[in-house]
This record gives structure tokens, C-alpha cells and sequence, in this order.
């Protein structure tokens, strides 16, 4: 029975459900120790090393096989500045700022008994709670292993006795005090309203500290930062695109949204480096220089569509990315997260044609910067590169402990170690560990050539710039549309290597099938057009968001659908 009490279970509940904090907290009695919410004190404290440990011992003690715990604290603080027209009367501006922050703690326990897993998870820190999710965690493997008899083997790593990681930004945002944080905010703002409609910027940033014990002799601790932000402006209404038939929706209007800083792994850098007011300046003067080409609808038909790195990014992501996630691929995510395209894993390794020849992709937890970069996964696993898509034929999967090993045979044929590529994470430790998919990149072309170039090179056809993806259940059907999320997605129609004009977005959708998208790649940007941006994935039940880097250049595909979505 935990002594972790009523009151304290309230006051950690209700931490969660208001953003609050309380005062720095430890308190060691009666061989207990607690953290709550608002404790400064270090993840490599021994504390938290006790607390993981007796989660673990107590697991095995109640019959687990294998048995990991984690501790999570995440802190995110998030900033809004709006700015705009005061009402519909007068022309007062004003840039308003919005912070909020939070922090939540959570442990979670995962222990394995005849091949089925338990798990269990707490909003507090503490040995006694511990012991118990330890328990429970063990008894709900037992419960399920009274079913149909299954197997499951956990491929072996390295074991680190006594790890500790930070991740290696210049500054770390939450030093950063609020009033620096506003200045560089508010200042391209209040120099810029003048020219606007009306102008939003939002700034997110996180950190997450994780420590890591397993049954194994393992016990690591890293801290993970996270930034990123969105600057979106609105001058004037362009009458050239159609409004939207019903009511409430927003017009289309010369509004844009820019991101300067997609979601990475950085810190306080990644805002500090960039000229807000340059990156506006910039986005402005290119929207001004486009707007001057008429805009018409397109005839339905099929055309060669060159996509810049953006748009190519958030296809690779969609597709591949998500495809060859072997959970996916197997099965065991088709009532949550969708399946994959890629349905035979063992036939199709190593054989497979996936796209072009020249079609090239790497997975990788490493990356400098890179929204899913660790040091250790969320099983102790220190992550390798691997590559994905070699030469247009698929040779490999993202893969886990357990989840490797159900290529082994496929593995071996090809002389291949069958071995966790790192690729199990979680959002915090009050979700069990699930594949999420690591960064991706897509290996530029031979030649030095950029979106522009291939606009040039192509006779007639169409070319897209900043779209949105929308792919059906299994990644392998859907529409590259306009963005989403608002942004300024720009279709053009190309003759004779010059964009001679938009394409109305509400009514032009290119229609991709991922098998055909790929294996009609007829050219790749090079090594100077790759460009990065941040993708997020949200699978499992209860669902859980992960976050990723895709690197890619521009690209040309041949003969692609060309529809209008509004009919």
C-alpha cells in the first residue's frame, strides 16, 4: 500500500490541470523519498536513481522477466504576441504577448511476463509509489500472459552502468530571462504593424529530462530541449481567390505563414541567430514579386510538378517515414495510427523497389539539431544511423528491442545484425514506450541544382511551394494541398522553364500514390537546396505525439494528377 497520499495525489493532480508549480520540495523520511512538482534539484540526483531502482526490483520481486522505469520532468513554456486593427472603427494597433508555462512529472514502469507487457504510471515521484506501479505493471503482464501463448525477445544492448547526457545547445532557453524573451518578439512587431492587417507570432519552447533504469543494469539520465515557432501576417484580401462557401470560414487572403524556426532539437539559438524583421522583410518582398502573376484555374489533367524542399519533406514524412515503421508495417497499429503500404516486411526487405533509383533515404537519432536526437531511446538503446531506402530498393525498418527481432530471418539472409536502431520513444513517462519515428533525410542529387533550376528546366508543367499533405489511413493515398496549417502555399503553372501564373489553391490539389510518387522522381536537388523542417507523428492508443527533422531538397515527378479538391 503507497503512503503517498490523498493530499499529495491532489496537489500533483491539480498541477497537471492548471500549469501551476509549487515551491521547491525533497523531503527524505522514514527510508521515503518524495519529488514533487516544482523541485530544482537535478535529474542525476541519487534520489531519482532510488526511485527507478525499487520501481524495477519491485517489478521482478512480483515475477517480471525484464522490468525498466522512467522518470520524466517537462517543462514548456509557450509565448503568443498578436498585434493588429483594435476593432472595426479604428486604426489603433497594439502588440499584446501572452506567456504561459508549465511542468509536469511522471513515472512510469513497463515490465514483461511470457511474452506480454504491463504497465503503469504516476504523476508522483516517489519509492513507495514506485513499489506499487511496479507491482501493477507486473500483474497486468501475468493477467494478459493467461491468454493465447506468445513471445516476445528483447535483442541485446550495451549496458550503461552510470550514463548521463545533456544535449548540446549554446544557451539554454529557460535561462533566458522573460524580458529578452519579449524584446525579441515585440520588436519586429511594433516596427512592422504598420504594414499589416494584422500579425501573430508564437514561440514554444520545452525541456525534458528523463532518467532511465532497467532490470538489465542499466541507468541513464539525459536532458532534451526542443524549440520552435510560427510567424504568420495578414495585409490585404486578394479577391482573386475564391471565398469560402460557408459561413465562418476564413477568407484566403495575401496572408503567409513563416517559420523560421521549425520544431528542432536546439536551444535559445535557434531564435536568437535569426532576423525576425530580415525573414519578414525577405517572405514579403517575394510574396509582393509573385502576386504580380495573374491567377487562373488550371485544366484537370496530368503535368510534371516540381515541389520545393518543404513540400518534398512533409511527402517523405508522410510516406516512407511512416510507412517503415515496422509496428505499422506488421499490423499492430491498424485501429490507432494506420498501417503501412509496405504489408510484407519480410518478403519486401532488400527487394523491394520503393521509388527511382536515385530515391536515397537515412533515418538517423543523431542529427545536430534534430527534433528526434538522443542519446539513449526510451529503452537504453543508444541509436545508429541506418538507411531506409537504398538505390530506390527498401532495405530496412525502424525498428525497437522486441520489434527487431521480427526481421531476424530476414536479417540473416542478408547477413544483417538484427538489432534495435534506437527507435522507441514516448511523449513522457506517463505513456509506455512505443516506435516513433527518428529523422529523416533524403540524399540530395549529383548536380547543383535548386527549386528554381528545376522550375527553369521544365517546359510545361506545375510547381509547388510550401504545401500541405494530407495521406489516407496507410500512407499511401492523398492530395498535396494547400497548407494546412495557413501557411502561403503557391501553386504556379510553368511554361517554357518561367512560372507564368497562379494557380487558384482552393481549387488545385495534386493527387499522389505513394508507390508511383517515388518511382517517378525524374530529379533531386543538390546538396545546397536540402533544407529542414520539423514534423510531428501521433500513433498508438491512447495516442501519443513525437516530434522529427526531415532534411530534403526539391524534387521533380513526373506526370502527376492534377484536380480541383472543391468539386
Amino acid at each position: 500500500m503507497s503512503r503517498f497520499n490523498r493530499r499529495d495525489f491532489l496537489r500533483a493532480g491539480s498541477i497537471l490541470a492548471a500549469g501551476a508549480l509549487l515551491p521547491p520540495a525533497v523531503s527524505a523520511h522514514a527510508g521515503r523519498d518524495i519529488v514533487r512538482a516544482g523541485w530544482s534539484g537535478p535529474i542525476t540526483d541519487p534520489a531519482l536513481k532510488r526511485i527507478a531502482l525499487r520501481a524495477v526490483e519491485a517489478a521482478r520481486a512480483a515475477g517480471a522477466t525484464y522490468a525498466d522505469a522512467r522518470l520524466s520532468r517537462i517543462r514548456r513554456r509557450v509565448v503568443w504576441v498578436s498585434g493588429g486593427f483594435g476593432n472595426a472603427t479604428t486604426s489603433t494597433r497594439a502588440a499584446n504577448l501572452y506567456p504561459v508555462e508549465h511542468e509536469a512529472l511522471a513515472l512510469g514502469v513497463r515490465a514483461l511476463t511470457n511474452g506480454y507487457w504491463g504497465f503503469a504510471a504516476s504523476v508522483a515521484w516517489s519509492a513507495d509509489e514506485a513499489v506499487r506501479l511496479g507491482r501493477e505493471a507486473a500483474g497486468q503482464a501475468k493477467t494478459g500472459s493467461l491468454g493465447q501463448s506468445r513471445t516476445a525477445e528483447l535483442g541485446s544492448v550495451p549496458v550503461v552502468r552510470d550514463g548521463h547526457w545533456v544535449m548540446p545547445v549554446e544557451r539554454d532557453p529557460f535561462t533566458v530571462p522573460q524580458a529578452e524573451i519579449d524584446d525579441l518578439l515585440s520588436t519586429p512587431m511594433y516596427l512592422s504593424l504598420h504594414r499589416w492587417r494584422e500579425a501573430y507570432l508564437q514561440m514554444t519552447i520545452a525541456r525534458r529530462e528523463t532518467a532511465f533504469a532497467s532490470s538489465e543494469g542499466s541507468y541513464t539520465t539525459q536532458i532534451l530541449y526542443r524549440t520552435g515557432g510560427t510567424i504568420a501576417t495578414q495585409l490585404r484580401w486578394d479577391e482573386r481567390i475564391p471565398r469560402p462557401p460557408q459561413p465562418g470560414q476564413p477568407y484566403a487572403g495575401r496572408g503567409f505563414t513563416f517559420v523560421p524556426f521549425p520544431m528542432a532539437g536546439r536551444g535559445w539559438e535557434h531564435f536568437s541567430r535569426i532576423s525576425l524583421q530580415d525573414e519578414i522583410d525577405r517572405a514579403i518582398a517575394e510574396a509582393d514579386e509573385e502576386d504580380k502573376l495573374p491567377m487562373k484555374p488550371l485544366e484537370v489533367g496530368r503535368y510534371d510538378v516540381v515541389f520545393d524542399a518543404e513540400t518534398t519533406g512533409r511527402l517523405l514524412g508522410g510516406t516512407i517515414g511512416a510507412a517503415t515503421e515496422l509496428d505499422r508495417a506488421m499490423g499492430y497499429e491498424v485501429n490507432a495510427g494506420g498501417s503501412s503500404y509496405l504489408d510484407d516486411p519480410v518478403a519486401m526487405l532488400g527487394s523491394h523497389q520503393i521509388g527511382a533509383s536515385l530515391l536515397t533515404v537515412s533515418a538517423d537519432r543523431s542529427m545536430p539539431g534534430g527534433a528526434a536526437t538522443v542519446k539513449w531511446d526510451e529503452e537504453g538503446v543508444a541509436p545508429a544511423d541506418f538507411t531506409l531506402v537504398k538505390d530506390g530498393v527498401l532495405v530496412d525498418f525502424q525498428t525497437t528491442r522486441e520489434s527487431a527481432g521480427w526481421l531476424r530471418d530476414a536479417y540473416a539472409k542478408r547477413s544483417q545484425a538484427s538489432a534495435s536502431h534506437g527507435c522507441s520513444g514516448s511523449t513522457s513517462a506517463m505513456g509506455a514506450q512505443q516506435l516513433q519515428r527518428p529523422n529523416l533525410r533524403l540524399a540530395p542529387g549529383p548536380k547543383a541544382v535548386g527549386f528554381d533550376q528545376l522550375v527553369a528546366d521544365l517546359k510545361t508543367g506545375v510547381a509547388v511551394k510550401g504545401a500541405g499533405v494530407d495521406l489516407d489511413f496507410n500512407a499511401l493515398n492523398g492530395m498535396v494541398i494547400e497548407n494546412p496549417e495557413g501557411g502561403r502555399t503557391m501553386f504556379f503553372e510553368v511554361k517554357a522553364g518561367k512560372k507564368v501564373a497562379r494557380l487558384q489553391p482552393r481549387t488545385t490539389a495534386v493527387v499522389v500514390r505513394a508507390p508511383e510518387l517515388w518511382k517517378n522522381v525524374l530529379a533531386i536537388g543538390g546538396r545546397d537546396s536540402l533544407r529542414q523542417i520539423g514534423g510531428a507523428s501521433t500513433k498508438g492508443e491512447p495516442s501519443q505525439t513525437s516530434y522529427h527533422t526531415v532534411e530534403a531538397p526539391p524534387m521533380l515527378v513526373k506526370q502527376l494528377a492534377i484536380v480541383d479538391p472543391a468539386r
